[in-house]
């Protein structure tokens, strides 16, 4: 889960900030007992998003590809059932005929891979803005001067419990 948190200097004195050391929190349960969350790092956060983008891209990219592959096929089965003269031998025909017709279109199956990549080369660089923004709204360790706030969050391990507690300690 993520935390949102701002933090305002209303000292005198620069305020060092990190927000994996002056930040505990904690998770209690129905029964009383307690949990202690940890606050992810800004890289160990950030890890876990590209992992998950890379997995959602490939999957992605698998199933595009194998869309793409089958674009610009089609068949088609026809079946004949009846009776017909042949004037040539003078002969009735009866039974019955089944036709298969496969057809393959060239331009269509182009387009089809043309479409998949750019929808490919949309969601990579979705994934990569949205990578950016997790980035820059992520607390990271900071000096916070007289008057200046800063605000982001913080992703915490998720534990189920009945309360949550959040603990910012500053300089004591």
């Amino acid at each position: 889960h993520c935390v949102d948190i701002i933090i305002s200097n209303n000292t005198i004195i620069p305020i060092e900030f990190n927000p994996t050391i002056n930040i505990t929190a904690s998770s209690t349960d129905n029964k009383g007992c307690t949990t202690s969350l940890a606050v992810w790092s800004s890289d160990k956060y950030l890890k876990r998003v590209k992992r998950i983008q890379r997995l959602t891209l490939a999957l992605t990219s698998f199933a595009e590809g194998m869309s793409a592959s089958k674009a610009g096929r089609s068949s088609s089965t026809t079946y004949y059932s009846g009776s017909s003269y042949s004037y040539g031998s003078g002969r009735y025909h009866t039974g019955s005929s089944i036709s298969h017709t496969h057809t393959y279109n060239a331009g269509a199956a182009y387009q089809a891979r043309i479409l998949a990549q750019q929808r490919i080369e949309n969601l990579s660089n979705d994934l990569t803005n949205e990578r950016e923004i997790k980035e820059l709204g992520y607390l990271k360790k900071n000096t916070i001067y007289p008057g200046e706030s800063i605000s982001g969050y913080v992703h915490l391990k998720r534990i189920k419990g009945k309360t949550a507690q959040f603990i910012i300690d500053i300089e004591g």
